[in-house]
C-alpha cells in the first residue's frame, strides 16, 4: 500500500494540518499534542478500501472524539461499559466522516464487508440477530447493509438515538441507557439463553479504527439501500417475533460451551455486559498488523534558501588567482619525477590555456559531432514513428476515379507531435577519492554539456562535497522545527560550474577553467600526454576535494530541480550524479541532539520524509549487511526528489572494484538468490562492455557501474602481430575502448532521442 497516497489522504480528511505515521504499534491512535493520527504498520497485502476504511475513522476520531472517548481510555463504570462507548462512538464518528467525504461510503462499506467475511465480528456460523443488543447495534452501522440486522420496536428506539448523536454528551447519554438496558435483560433472562449462539464465535470487536453511518448516507447507494430498509416498522415486528421463538426454542440447543460465552459478555472486573463484536474486533485487528517490521521514522523536507548554500558563480575571481598563483608545465620528458618541476619550468597561462581547449577539441570534436547527428537521425526517427495521418475532409480530385475500387478519396496530411522538451542537470562528486578520476570526469562532462549545447537542451553541472575551510556562517538553519531534516556540516560545498545560459564567450572561459581545474587533478600517464598541469595545492577551498554528503546535496538539489523545470519550460528532466562512494552523511534532526549521533549507526529505521501532503518512504532495503541510518535518509531523499521533480535520475558510479566487491553489492540490492543473475551480468556487461547496471545502488531507481580505468582512456588501435585475427581483435578492442569512454553520453542519447 503505498504510504504516501494516504498520508495525503488524510490531511484532505482532517482538513487541518494533521498528518499520518505508519509506526510499529499495537493498535491506531491520535496524538492530540503533536496532532498526528498513528497506525500499526499494515501488511502489505491489505485492500485500498479497508486501508482506508482505517485512514477515514482515525481522522474522523482525530476531528471529533474528544481524549475520554478513545477506545484506550478508562471509564468510571469499567471495561464493560467503555465497549458500549466505543460502538455508539464509532457510528457518529463514521456517520461524520461520510458526510464530508461521501466517496468514501464505497470505501466503508466494501472494507466492512471484508472484514465480515474475514469473521472479524466473531460470529462464525451465528445467527447475528441472537446476540445482544448493544453487538447488533455495533455490526448494523457496520454491516448492517448486507447482514440484515434486526430489532424489536423497543430496541428501535436505541438504534434512532444512536443515529441522531451529534456531540460526545449524545453519545455518553446513549451509551448510559443502553448499558443499564443490558444491565436489565440481564436480570430478566438466563444469560445462555439470552446470547445462545454467541458462545463459539469469540466475536470481533469493532475497535475505532474503522465505523459506518446509518441514516445520512446516500439514499440512492446501493450500499445503503439493506440499512435504509432495516428502519422500517415490519422489520422490527418480524424481528420482534423472530428472537421470541428464538428465546423459547434456545434452551434445548445450548452446549456447554455457552458458559463460556457468557463469561465472555462480562467485564473480568464486575462481570457486567460488554460487547463481544468489539471485544472480537480488536482481538482480530492483529492478523492486518505486520509483524517484525522494521519501525519507520517520519521526518520533514525543511524549507531552505539554496542562494546561501550554493554558489553559483564559483569561477568569479578565479583568473586572477590561476595567473599569481599557480604554474602550468608541459611533461615533455618522460624522464622526470612527479615533482621535478618549478618555477622555471612553467609555461605561460595564456600558453597552457590554448594548449588545454585545443587538445580537447582536437580529440573530441568529431565525437561529439557524430553524437549530433547521430542524435537527431533517432530523434527524426522517433518523430516519424509518433506521425499519424490526418483525412482533412476535402476531396481529393485526383482520386475521384478510383471512388469504385476504394473509399480513401480524401486530402490527407501527415501530423507530428511536437517532441518534449529534456533537460539535463549533472551533480559531480568532488571528494578525495575522486582524485585521480576527476580529470577524465570534467572532460566527460564537457563532452556532455558541448553535445547539449550544440542539440539546444538546457543544462546545468554541480559539484558538491564538504571541503573543510570553507567556513561559510550562513550555513546555519535558524528556529529548526522539531523534526526537520537539518544540514549540520556548514562546510557544504555547492558549486554551479556550467550552465546552458551561458553566453558564447562565457562558455568558452569556463570551458577553459574547467579543463584547467581538471589537469590539476591529472594522473602521471595522463601528464605524458603532451598537455599542460598543475597542482590543485594552490587551488581555492572550494574547488577542492573532501567528502560525498549525498545526501545533503539531494536535499538542495531538489528545489534547484524545481526552480530549473519552470524556468526553462522542462517537460522532461533527466538527472546525472556521478560519484565514486557512498554517502558520508552530513544530515540531522531539528529538536533532536541525537539525531546526527544516530545517523552513523547501523541497521536502523526505515525513514519517511513528509512535505506539503506528499509523503515518500524509502524502500531501498539492505539485504546482505546492515545500512546506516544516514543511508536510510540519504535513499528516501533520491526518491522524494525522483516524486516531487519528476525528475529520470540516474548514478554512473565510478569503481575500481573486483569482481567480489562488485556481487556484493549486487546481491546486496537483489538478495542472497540473485547470484546466477550477477554472474551473467558480470559476462555480458562489465567485462564485454566496461559497465554493470544496478539498479537501487545507493538508493538510485538507475545505476551503472562503470570501470574509471577506460574513463578517461585515449583509444589507439594497436595491432599485435601481422596476422588478420590480430587485425580484428586489435580494432574490437579499439572500438570498445572507444564507446565505454563516452558511456555518460550514450547512456543520455538513449534516454532522450
Amino acid at each position: 500500500m503505498e504510504i504516501a497516497q494516504k498520508s495525503t489522504l488524510a490531511k484532505l480528511l482532517a482538513t487541518e494540518n494533521v498528518s499520518l505515521e505508519h509506526k510499529n504499534v499495537p493498535t491506531a491512535y491520535f496524538d492530540l499534542k503533536d496532532r498526528k493520527v498513528v497506525l500499526p504498520i499494515l501488511k502489505s497485502d491489505i485492500s485500498p478500501a479497508m486501508y482506508d476504511l482505517f485512514i477515514g475513522h482515525e481522522v474522523s476520531h482525530a476531528l471529533n472524539t474528544p481524549l475520554e472517548g478513545w477506545h484506550d481510555s478508562q471509564s468510571l463504570k469499567g471495561k464493560g461499559f467503555k465497549s458500549f462507548l466505543n460502538v455508539v462512538e464509532d457510528a457518529r464518528i463514521e456517520r461524520d466522516i461520510k458526510k464530508r467525504f461521501p466517496g468514501l461510503t464505497k470505501s466503508f462499506y466494501k472494507g466492512y464487508r471484508e472484514m465480515f467475511e474475514m469473521d472479524f465480528f466473531g460470529l462464525g456460523d451465528n445467527d447475528i440477530n441472537d446476540y445482544p443488543l448493544i453487538d447488533r447495534i455495533n455490526l448494523f452501522y457496520k454491516v448492517g447493509q448486507f447482514a440484515n440486522v434486526h430489532f424489536t420496536d423497543a430496541e428501535q428506539v436505541f438504534v434512532d438515538r444512536v443515529a441522531k448523536c451529534e456531540t460526545w454528551d449524545d453519545v455518553v447519554a446513549v451509551s448510559e441507557d443502553l448499558y443499564d438496558y443490558a444491565q436489565n435483560e440481564e436480570s430478566e433472562m438466563d444469560l445462555p439463553d439470552a446470547f445462545h449462539g454467541d458462545s463459539e464465535e469469540g466475536e470481533n470487536d469493532s475497535e475505532d479504527p474503522m465505523p459506518m453511518p446509518s441514516d445520512d448516507s446516500d439514499a440512492n447507494s446501493e450500499e445503503e439501500t439493506g440499512e435504509d430498509e432495516s428502519h422500517d416498522s415490519d422489520d422490527s415486528q418480524e424481528s420482534d417475533a423472530e428472537e421470541e421463538n428464538n428465546e423459547g426454542d434456545a434452551s434445548d440447543e445450548e452446549s456447554d460451551d455457552e458458559s463460556d460465552d457468557a463469561d465472555m459478555i462480562q467485564s473480568e472486573e464486575s462481570g457486567e455486559p460488554a460487547s463481544l463484536t468489539d471485544q472480537a474486533f480488536r482481538d482480530n485487528e492483529e492478523q492486518l498488523i505486520e509483524t517484525g517490521s522494521r519501525d519507520i521514522h517520519w521526518v520533514n523536507f525543511p524549507k531552505l534558501d539554496t542562494k546561501k548554500w550554493v554558489n553559483n558563480d564559483p569561477w568569479n575571481g578565479l583568473e586572477d588567482h590561476l595567473r599569481e598563483k599557480v604554474d602550468f608545465f608541459v611533461a615533455d620528458d618522460a624522464g622526470r619525477g612527479w615533482r621535478s618541476f618549478d618555477s622555471e619550468d612553467a609555461i605561460p597561462f595564456e600558453t597552457a590555456a590554448e594548449m588545454l581547449v585545443n587538445g580537447f577539441t582536437k580529440k573530441n570534436r568529431a565525437f561529439i559531432n557524430m553524437m549530433v547527428s547521430q542524435f537527431e537521425a533517432k530523434r527524426k526517427a522517433q518523430t516519424l514513428k509518433k506521425a499519424r495521418e490526418h483525412r482533412t475532409g476535402d476531396l481529393n480530385m485526383d482520386k475521384l476515379w478510383a471512388t469504385k475500387l476504394t473509399e480513401d478519396v480524401f486530402l490527407s496530411t501527415t501530423v507530428t507531435p511536437d517532441g518534449k522538451n529534456h533537460g539535463m542537470l549533472m551533480v559531480i562528486d568532488f571528494s578525495g577519492s575522486m582524485y585521480d578520476k576527476l580529470q577524465a570526469t570534467i572532460e566527460q562532462m564537457l563532452i556532455q554539456v558541448s553535445f547539449c549545447k550544440k542539440v539546444n537542451i538546457p543544462f546545468e553541472v554541480y559539484s558538491f562535497t564538504n571541503n573543510h575551510g570553507n567556513n561559510i556562517d550562513q550555513h546555519v538553519v535558524q528556529n529548526q522545527k522539531a523534526g526537520d531534516l537539518q544540514i549540520v556540516d556548514n562546510d557544504l560545498c555547492i558549486n554551479r560550474l556550467i550552465h546552458s545560459g551561458m553566453g558564447a564567450k562565457e562558455f568558452k572561459k569556463t570551458m577553459m577553467l574547467m579543463l584547467m581545474i581538471g589537469s590539476g587533478y591529472s594522473t602521471w600517464n595522463s601528464r605524458q600526454s603532451g598537455l599542460p598541469f598543475c597542482e590543485h595545492y594552490s587551488f581555492p577551498s572550494r574547488f577542492g576535494l573532501g567528502g560525498t554528503p549525498l545526501d545533503a546535496t539531494v536535499l538542495m538539489m531538489r528545489d534547484i530541480a524545481l526552480e530549473f523545470r519552470r524556468r526553462n519550460g522542462i517537460d522532461v528532466l533527466n538527472t546525472l550524479f556521478l560519484t565514486d562512494g557512498g554517502n558520508t552523511g552530513s544530515l540531522g534532526m531539528g529538536g533532536d541532539h541525537n539525531a546526527y549521533t544516530r545517523s552513523y549507526s547501523y541497521g536502523g529505521d526505515r525513514v519517511a520524509i513528509r512535505e506539503n501532503g506528499v509523503t515518500t518512504l524509502g524502500k531501498t532495503e539492505s539485504r546482505v549487511w546492515n545500512t546506516r541510518f544516514a543511508d536510510q535518509v540519504c535513499q528516501a531523499l533520491i526518491a522524494h526528489y525522483d516524486k516531487t521533480t519528476g525528475s529520470r535520475t540516474v548514478n554512473y558510479f565510478l569503481s575500481d572494484a573486483n569482481r567480489a566487491r562488485m556481487k556484493q553489492e549486487f546481491m546486496n540490492i537483489y538478495g542472497w538468490n540473485s547470484e546466477s543473475d550477477f554472474d551473467k551480468k558480470w559476462k555480458t556487461e562489465w567485462l564485454s562492455d566496461g559497465y554493470i547496471q544496478i539498479d537501487g545502488l545507493d538508493g538510485f531507481p538507475t545505476a551503472f557501474c562503470l570501470r574509471s580505468k577506460d574513463l578517461g582512456e585515449d583509444a589507439e588501435l594497436e595491432v599485435k602481430g601481422e596476422k588478420k585475427g590480430d587485425l580484428v581483435r586489435g580494432f574490437k578492442k579499439f572500438q570498445k575502448t572507444k564507446t565505454t569512454s563516452r558511456k555518460f553520453l550514450t547512456k543520455f542519447i538513449e534516454k532522450i532521442a
